[in-house]
């Protein structure tokens, strides 16, 4: 068998084709607007007032014909015709590419021409698309009135258009969108794509620009390679001292990832007790002072594990009764303190919150100003979008003390 038998190039590039659409239809997309990937079409635009259904095809070999649409126009006329009573107004676009326009090819123009365009010759035989016959002429003229079809560009024609979408929105060159933005974008794509719960294949723009906030990330883990850990604390002590959202009068979050259980319990959890101290503490802290609030990346284990340990060293934390029953309005109220006549805190009932990745998922309503994600893969849909996001590496214990120190 020759290796060409196997060849599935033209079948790749439909997918990326289509997965480029995507990535357009996003970007251009209104920021009230929710795009769904595999749903009504390939890509639907779920505007306040309207629905949009596009599918996508490439066909680099072959002539834009009747017949080569047939079959996507007639699912698309199912759609339409089998949506429930009330629903929104709906639009279906095809979006096409294929090497040439047939001669034969021609857009229906009204409900005759479409019934002629739906039928076909099958075994020498003429027949007609089986569903026409249950529709009547008034739904067939209802879809073709929000029926519309596109030709569309070459394949490397529209991947450069999304390289220079992406340059826009990011306000950056097509540089690094090649280095670091155009493959992270198909990612989320592709990811949101293959989902297999419809609610996960929901998102809007702002979803897609939220994944892509990489370059600190990035940046810093090339600073640590290249420069040490030294030189990257004092970089990032640098940073947090000139960044107002790191006060200590804001709400500040600290997200420990999966690579700090490199580290023991007991040092991670006399790590935490320092920093929270340092930057929330009785008897030197104002009570306009809150504490910070640290989200554990790590298996129940560690968790647990960490917790204990605090307990030992006499810390009193705010976990929102996660491993008896979350309660997240308990997790998210501020400490009952105690106020000296010099306003600083004579007592308080926590000095720090904690809790595992896992439950600050279901916390809804809490802002911090400031994120710093550590050894691990930063979720930047865990904070909204006001929240500033830090990402590092690793570090050692006393490194991860001095970066998180207070400014």
């Amino acid at each position: 068998m020759s290796s060409e038998a196997r060849f599935a190039g033209p079948t790749i590039r439909g997918y990326c084709y289509q997965f480029d659409r995507t990535l357009l239809a996003t970007l251009n997309a209104a920021d009230d607007e929710f795009v769904v990937a595999e749903y009504l079409e390939d890509i639907t635009i779920e505007s306040p007032n309207s629905v949009s259904g596009i599918q996508c095809k490439y066909l680099a070999s072959a002539a834009l014909t009747s017949s080569a649409i047939r079959d996507p126009v007639c699912k698309m006329l199912d759609a339409f015709c089998k949506r429930p009573a009330g629903a929104l107004p709906v639009e279906f676009r095809l979006y096409i590419y294929c090497a040439k326009v047939g001669v034969g090819f021609a857009v229906p123009a009204d409900v005759q021409a479409f019934k002629e365009f739906l039928t076909f010759t099958q075994n020498k035989v003429q027949v007609q698309y089986d569903n026409v016959k249950g529709y009547s002429d008034l739904q067939l003229q209802g879809f073709l009135d929000s029926f519309s079809l596109d030709q569309g560009v070459e394949f490397e024609e529209q991947q450069q258009a999304a390289y220079a979408s992406l340059a826009e929105v990011l306000g950056c060159d097509t540089f690094e969108v090649d280095l670091l933005y155009y493959h992270r974008a198909l990612s989320f794509v592709i990811q949101k794509s293959i989902a297999p719960n419809l609610a996960d294949r929901r998102f809007k723009k702002l979803d897609l620009l939220t994944w892509l906030k990489v370059k600190d990330q990035v940046f810093n883990r090339w600073f640590l390679a290249a420069k040490g850990e030294a030189a990257l604390v004092i970089s990032a002590r640098r940073f947090l001292k000139n960044e107002q959202t790191f006060r200590v009068d804001r709400n500040r979050v600290i997200v420990l990832g999966q690579d700090y259980t490199a580290h023991s319990l007991g040092a991670l959890a006399a790590m935490i007790k320092e920093i929270a101290l340092d930057h929330y503490s009785p008897e030197k802290s104002l009570h306009s002072s809150k504490p910070l609030t640290f989200v554990l990346g790590m298996n129940n284990d560690h968790v647990v594990g960490i917790k204990q340990q605090l307990q030992r060293l006499g810390v009193q934390y705010n976990d929102g009764y996660e491993h008896v029953k979350f309660w997240p309005e308990s997790f998210r109220n501020d400490p009952i303190v105690v106020r000296k006549r010099n306003d600083k805190i004579s007592q308080t009932s926590y000095v720090v919150r904690l809790v595992s990745l896992e439950n600050y998922r279901k916390i809804k309503a809490f802002s911090p100003s400031l994120a710093v994600f550590m050894g691990g893969i930063p979720d930047h849909n865990l904070f909204p979008a006001a929240t500033k996001i830090y990402t590092l590496p690793c570090l050692s214990i006393n490194q991860t003390q001095s970066v998180l120190s207070k400014p």
